[in-house]
């Protein structure tokens, strides 16, 4: 039997010009949602926590941090203990820095004896969650935090922030949703009716949106933005019904004006007028730096239909530019309406329900679509976001199943995760990242050298810089070799298979057993060594395979909770790549051509 029978695919990474570094935050029980560029090259990344539960056992309470600052080299060099937020569970859902260094977060917490420094608002119902909104200095000591949601209590309804944004003089912005009738507001809604929460029959969702001053002591405005008429008519589709204007993303322009989009259902969202609009569920609204005008208020997208109901565009990211135009990205139940000359003007999809993902312009008054193009294929394709870079270009993350997914070929069942950038006008890609699933699941963003910042949920940190060549040796992903998806760290014994560029010769060598029964620790110039053991000596892995673009190997048994790998390729020595230990998830099952087990 030849080793080629044993790998799943030798996967075409990518295409294009890049170089990267791979990293790796150091617990293996929390979902990472977001990473924030600093100074630096420095990053913040931040989110939740997993705990791990068996049913002979309690939870596994060894808690990972809510934030980690990470240098460049990927080294965590500040964390926010989960403790830092109270005895309850917190969760983080955004944060922004300001131009001293000050990381503003939002998101929601159960924790009672949540800390509250110089608060706006001190009350929150007995156990349940509610929104909170902080900011920590440099070394995360917390400056300013309250609460952010409805006073009254008991209260059933929940609020959540879902976005936070900065400005210029390092004011706060928070996007979320409520259901809480009395969340604090400073005027009328923006839209019709109110929130509703769920001791009513029809719960009632709106977006809400609130400026804080940069130290935390004034609520500068907080107004609501939505609808309450539901899209049903009547019947069993109208039973227990929830109407809802849900934010994904808010944006400051250089004169203070708030942008959000999200996601709405309410047929009477409030559409400004003179403004492009195709009524499609995915809202995008601008609202004045003082908070007193909705300046403009429009959807785009499609609203589709199934068995079950309606189903709607969802905007899940947005940028906004110097020039003040409008970036969008999301999803939508199938192909919306293109304008000519792009990318994508049309999709045909094959695997009902169609879940499309779009990109969009607007003009700086939303009178104008300045373009709009489907990005999917015959199969799904999500979109996880968008960002722009230092010279307005537009760059996309997401995920397809599309076989036909422009710039890619040879898309696997499983799927590929994506990195792309598209030209100005949105009619052509200037060059695109093929990814294994799991290697990015959140949007883009830059950080300060201008290296594109990719995401997984996991913790691992793929850092791309667009403009160097593909010809340094580099690890972009590590798997389980028995599972096509991006792995969070590695386990003793298991087979592993890093992708990457440069990494082995030209031509790829299968490893073969010596006298001894063992694999070579050195292939074709290659050799992966494996420090984290009981003692200082770093161990050889032994190598299945070598080539350029991958390196299959066994990781030795002894290993700690965290393991340190040195790659030595033909040309080069890679930098030291720090990656925890994780439970083995991948079994191997060789199967013959006649479908026999080997």
């Amino acid at each position: 039997m030849t080793l080629g029978r044993i790998l799943f695919f030798l996967l075409p990474l990518m295409a294009s010009a890049a170089t990267s570094s791979l990293s790796f935050l150091p617990y293996s029980n929390a979902t990472a949602l977001g990473v924030l560029p600093m100074a630096n090259g420095s990053v913040a990344i931040y989110g939740w926590l997993q705990l791990t539960c068996n049913s002979t056992g309690p939870c596994n309470q060894t808690s990972p941090p809510l934030l980690s600052l990470a240098d460049a080299s990927g080294n965590v060099i500040e964390a926010l203990a989960q403790s830092a937020l109270g005895g309850g569970d917190s969760f983080i859902e955004s944060a922004a820095v300001d131009g001293s260094g000050n990381i503003w977060i939002a998101g929601t917490t159960d924790s009672d004896d949540f800390p509250l420094v110089h608060p706006l608002f001190v009350q929150k119902p007995a156990y349940m969650p509610t929104g909170f909104v902080a900011k920590l200095d440099p070394n995360l000591n917390i400056l300013f935090s309250t609460f952010l949601g409805g006073q009254e209590i008991p209260q059933l309804a929940q609020t959540a922030p879902r976005s936070v944004a900065v400005d210029s003089a390092g004011n706060a912005y928070i996007a979320g949703q409520t259901e809480d009738p009395d969340f604090p507001t400073t005027g009328p809604v923006f839209g019709t009716g109110a929130p509703e929460g769920h001791q009513n029959p029809l719960t009632v969702t709106f977006t809400f949106v609130s400026k804080i001053s940069a130290d935390g002591s004034k609520l500068l405005f907080s107004r609501l933005l939505g609808g309450s008429a539901m899209p049903c008519v009547g019947g069993s589709f109208c039973f227990g019904f929830a109407v809802y204007s849900t934010p994904n993303a808010i944006a400051v322009d250089t004169s203070g004006n708030l942008t959000v989009a999200g996601t709405t259902n309410a047929t009477n969202f409030p559409i400004t007028a003179n403004v492009y609009n195709t009524s499609g569920a995915a809202y995008i609204a601008r609202i004045s730096a003082d908070g007193s005008q909705l300046v403009w208020s429009t959807e785009l997208g499609i609203v589709g239909n199934t068995t079950l109901g309606p189903t709607f565009s969802s905007a899940e990211s947005l940028a906004v530019d110097a020039a003040g135009n409008v970036y969008i990205a999301g999803s939508a139940p199938g192909p919306i309406a293109a304008t000519p000359g792009v990318l994508q003007p049309s999709v045909n999809p094959t695997i009902l329900p169609a879940i499309s993902g779009f990109v969009a312009k607007l003009s700086p008054g939303a009178t104008q679509l300045l373009y709009a193009t489907n990005l999917s294929g015959s199969n799904r394709s999500v979109i996880y976001g968008l960002t722009l870079d230092s010279a307005a270009a537009v760059w996309i993350a997401g995920n397809t199943r599309s076989p036909d997914f422009p710039g890619l070929s040879n898309v696997p069942s499983t799927g590929l995760d994506f990195a792309l950038e598209l030209n100005a006008s949105a009619s052509a890609i200037q060059q695109i990242f093929a990814l294994l699933p799991a290697t990015v699941t959140d949007a883009p963003s830059f950080d300060s050298s201008g290296s594109l910042l990719l995401l997984a949920s996991a913790g691992n940190l793929l850092r791309v810089n667009p403009a160097t060549a593909l010809t340094a040796p580099a690890v972009w992903m590590i798997l389980n070799s028995a599972r096509p998806y991006a792995a969070g760290g590695v386990a003793p014994g298991e087979l592993l298979t890093l992708y990457g560029t440069a990494l082995g010769p030209s031509t790829g060598l299968v490893g073969q057993p010596g006298q001894n029964g063992l694999f070579p620790t050195n292939l074709g110039g290659v050799t992966v060594e494996f420090s984290g053991g009981p003692g200082p000596i770093a161990v050889s892995a032994p190598l299945l395979y070598v080539g350029p673009g991958q390196i299959n190997l066994q990781v030795p048994f002894a290993l700690n909770a965290l393991s340190t790998i040195t790659i030595t390729t033909p040309t080069a020595t890679l930098a030291l790549m720090t990656v925890p230990l994780i439970n083995s998830i991948g079994i191997f099952g060789v199967v013959n051509q006649d479908g026999t087990v080997n």
